[in-house]
């Protein structure tokens, strides 16, 4: 799932467009205005805030990854390879 933090509602149209040219495989949800702080202290403690970030999350919720930087499938594959053998 890929959450849009930008912090104006009225860009939906806009991201949707973005979304929708480069074919993004995955739902992706837009943080209403106002909740992006919120969200990020609830994911991070640390209160980073870095964007973008991808976390990663095994099977029973605990998160095993945080990537604060922009991926590539093949960047996000040898990232998450390892991770697969836990």
């Amino acid at each position: 799932v890929g959450l849009c933090m930008d912090d104006k509602s009225d860009m939906k149209d806009k991201i949707q467009d973005v979304l929708d040219r480069i074919k993004v495989p995955f739902p992706n949800v837009l943080i209403q205005e106002g909740g992006q702080e919120p969200f990020m202290t609830a994911v991070d403690k640390a209160g980073e805030g870095s964007l973008p970030a991808t976390l990663g999350y095994d099977k029973s919720g605990k998160r095993v990854a945080f990537f604060m930087e922009a991926l590539t499938h093949d960047i996000l594959d040898k990232k998450v390879a390892p991770l697969l053998g836990k």
